[in-house]
């Protein structure tokens, strides 16, 4: 995503050491791009900062989906856009067999919900 932004900076939050490592390893000499540890409940920025949020394979480990919402709604931008992506979810049936697999609470809902 960094070297696609001509203007301003890519932050990726993650609540794991391992991959912020992972992250920075991955993208050495990128100027635009930062990585700190945080979750989406308290994420470690001030108020309208971001103007994309883009969770990628997160969204069911927030054990309360709620305040992360809400924390997002802080954290971004009047006019700002949130981008939610996520494949487990109850209706797929090929995606719930990281439920068990994972061995982590998640929160899986409905296509619906």
């Amino acid at each position: 995503m960094a070297r696609v932004v001509t203007a301003g900076e890519v932050v990726g939050i993650d609540v794991a050491d391992e991959m912020l490592r992972r992250a920075e390893a991955a993208s050495p000499g990128i100027a635009n791009v930062r990585y700190v540890w945080g979750s989406a409940e308290k994420i470690p920025s001030g108020d309208n900062a971001f103007t994309k949020v883009l969770s990628v394979e997160s969204f069911y480990y927030y054990a309360d989906q709620g305040k992360a919402l809400d924390e997002v709604r802080r954290a971004m931008a009047p006019g700002g856009r949130l981008f939610i992506l996520i494949n487990l979810y109850r209706d797929n049936h090929y995606s719930l067999r990281w439920v068990t697999e994972l061995k982590v609470p998640v929160q899986v809902h409905s296509e619906a919900e």
